[in-house]
Order: C-alpha cells, then sequence, then structure tokens
C-alpha cells in the first residue's frame, strides 16, 4: 500500500483499496527508515512528499528540496538528477550559464550510471557539453531501449510547419536513408512514436520499396537485441 500513496485521498480512493489517509503518515515514516538505512529511492520519496513548515516559504522549500534530491541522487537515485533539473528550471534562470552548469553536473552522475533519460535531458545542453558528447548520448540511450532518443536523433533530417507537417525535403540519399531507420527505430521502442502519413509519403517519394526493404531489417535486427525502457521504477507511481 505504501507506493500507491501520494497524499490523503488519491490513490487509495482512486483504485478502490483498502487504505485511508493514515497510510500517508505510514508511508512517510517507512519512507523514512529506509533512506536512513542509506534506500536512495526512499530519500527521494521524501524529498518529492514530505511537507514541513518550509513549504510555505518557497526560497528555503527550494533549497531544501535540492538538499534532498541531491542526497537521493548520492544514494543512487538516478531519478533525482531530473528532479533537480525541475527544480533549477522552475526556480532559478535556467539560461544563466552557472545554473546550467549545476545543471549538468547533476544530469551527467546519471547519465553515467547508464539513465536514458538523463542523457536525453543532457542533448538540450549542447553549448556545454558540445556536439559529440550530445549525439554520444542520444545513441547510447537508444541503444539503452529509450524512444525519446531515437526522436531527437531523427531532428536534424526534418522539421515541422505551423501546421505540423513536416517539410523538410532537402536531405542527400544517405540523410533520408538515417531518417527512416531513426523514425522506424522510435515506433518500435515506442508506438506513440508511430510514423505520420506525411512522413511515410516523403519515404516513399524519397526511398525506392528495395531499399525501404533493406532498411527495414536492419531496424528489425536493431530492434531483436533492444527492447523497450521508459526507465519506469516503483518512484513513478507517484
Amino acid at each position: 500500500m505504501i507506493e500507491l500513496v501520494d497524499s490523503p485521498n488519491t490513490y487509495c480512493g482512486f483504485f478502490m483499496l483498502p487504505c485511508d489517509d493514515k497510510w500517508f503518515d505510514k508511508a512517510i515514516k517507512k519512507w523514512q527508515k529506509l533512506a536512513a538505512n542509506g534506500d536512495g529511492k526512499a530519500m527521494y520519496m521524501l524529498a518529492k512528499h514530505k511537507d514541513t513548515w518550509r513549504k510555505y516559504v518557497p526560497y528555503l522549500a527550494h533549497r531544501t528540496r535540492v538538499a534532498q534530491y541531491e542526497q537521493a541522487l548520492e544514494m543512487g537515485a538516478n531519478r533525482a538528477a531530473i528532479a533537480l533539473y525541475n527544480e533549477l528550471s522552475r526556480h532559478q534562470d535556467i539560461k544563466d550559464p552557472a545554473i546550467r552548469e549545476q545543471a549538468v553536473k547533476y544530469l551527467t552522475v546519471a547519465a553515467e550510471r547508464n539513465y536514458a533519460p538523463a542523457m536525453v535531458a543532457l542533448s538540450h545542453f549542447e553549448d556545454i557539453i558540445g556536439e559529440a558528447d550530445k549525439g554520444r548520448y542520444l545513441q547510447q540511450a537508444m541503444k539503452l531501449g529509450f524512444a525519446e532518443a531515437a526522436s531527437l536523433l531523427a531532428e536534424p533530417y526534418a522539421w515541422a510547419n505551423s501546421d505540423g507537417y513536416e517539410v523538410k525535403t532537402d536531405n542527400t540519399p544517405e540523410e533520408w536513408e538515417k531518417y527512416y531507420i531513426l523514425s522506424k527505430i522510435e515506433e518500435g521502442l515506442d508506438t506513440k512514436y508511430g510514423t505520420s502519413l506525411a512522413r511515410e509519403l516523403l519515404f516513399s517519394n524519397e526511398l525506392n520499396p528495395e531499399t525501404m526493404a533493406k532498411l527495414d531489417q536492419q531496424v528489425a535486427e536493431f530492434l531483436t537485441k533492444v527492447k523497450p525502457n521508459r526507465f519506469y521504477d516503483e518512484t513513478n507511481l507517484y
């Protein structure tokens, strides 16, 4: 039940489970005990959900959460890196070079532990990590099964106008093949990224059936080795 308590009157009622407001207090006590024994995910949950008087003072609430998320990250909770990035984005000027460096520091810790969501987040800091590391992280995240990485790797080969239609048509033949492969990998790792009709029409105009069949085989081979991974854990229940 602990994993289904966010705050009083939430998941218990929604899932019609035999728990009530008292389970929230039990969850906090359990997380405190686990965190004291070095459980980073429990520390992450405390940072996210345990309210104190500081919540009424935004600056202090932010500082407290950052300190707790930093501790959770040190204790192995990779999702804390994303939480820290979000904290900085909401409460600091993420355009400030010093703040951006701080965000990169947090995200790099999780990325080097093969946490793909942090790798994808790092790709938005090309000005700091450089183009080569951006590409390296996205390639690695895609090979770990994270669909958003394939989507970002495909971006250089297409863009959308205000109506959402892809209008880039000046790719070289090699670029069209890369775009096709990445689009199909993206779709294979997460069906929500299904290839649009407009994109399919572009491919059929730029690639012949034999080429697409060959590329489909490459995609199929990749997807036999790489399985979809959204990097969910028990903390995503909240």
